[in-house]
């Protein structure tokens, strides 16, 4: 029975990440990979501190809609928050349905569950706290 009911949890766990825009790109555009590498030097971004009792553990980004007439060639659909750490390194980023994935050491996205994105952020930040955002840097630019 127990091994059912893995099989049952692991299968959920599968579906939800393969519907999600990140590996599916059900949004209709055609993405970049979602590497490391990609998440360098974006536009039309909105920086925040994670903050856990108010001490700032990371960092996230934002990806921003943007405006008409420009074409999306991000690897990542609008609302997904990239995550970084005190040392502004890459750690990974939470889909806008919630998917979260790390990047490995090649710079590869490896999924490590789905959930809340916030609590996701947190997770990734090694706190099992749910951070709050604090805007540090908003606006379009890189």
């Amino acid at each position: 029975m127990r091994q059912s009911l893995l099989i049952v949890v692991l299968l959920g766990v599968v579906g939800c990440t393969a519907s999600d825009p990140i590996i599916a790109a059900n949004d209709g555009i055609a993405r970049p990979p979602t590497t490391l590498a990609a998440a360098q030097d974006l536009d039309f971004t909105e920086t925040s501190e994670v903050l856990v009792r108010g001490e700032v553990i990371g960092y996230v980004k934002t990806l921003l809609e943007l405006p008409e007439g420009i074409e999306d060639k991000r690897a990542w659909p609008t609302g997904t928050l990239l995550v970084q750490d005190l040392e502004l390194e890459w750690i990974g980023f939470v889909s806008p349905r919630g998917a979260a994935y790390r990047f490995d050491e090649q710079g590869n996205a490896t999924p490590v569950g789905v959930g809340s994105r916030l609590g996701s952020v947190g997770r990734m930040l090694g706190t099992t706290e749910f951070p709050k955002l604090r805007s540090v840097s908003p606006g379009v630019g890189s």
